[in-house]
């Protein structure tokens, strides 16, 4: 990929994790920082975000949606915001 140039990737076609990582950088925003702001554990955010976590529990990914100001719905599938 050239330096500069972006490529569109419709969020549905994303994983969960992706959906997060995505959301978490784009706002400059550590694993730390995310899980202070959510009241999750570091380590549980990093299971979630490297997919290691294959079915998180949906309080968690409720706590991350709130933090990151986006929708459950967004999270889990990548639709609206």
């Amino acid at each position: 990929m050239t330096r500069g140039h972006r490529i569109q990737v419709d969020a549905e076609d994303m994983s969960l994790s992706e959906r997060i990582y995505l959301a978490r950088t784009s706002r400059g925003w550590s694993q730390k920082k995310l899980a202070e702001k959510a009241g999750l554990s570091v380590s549980g955010v990093q299971m979630i975000e490297g997919e290691y976590k294959k079915d998180p529990r949906a309080y968690s990914i409720g706590r991350l949606a709130r933090a990151l100001n986006l929708s459950l719905d967004y999270l889990w599938y990548g639709r609206g915001v």
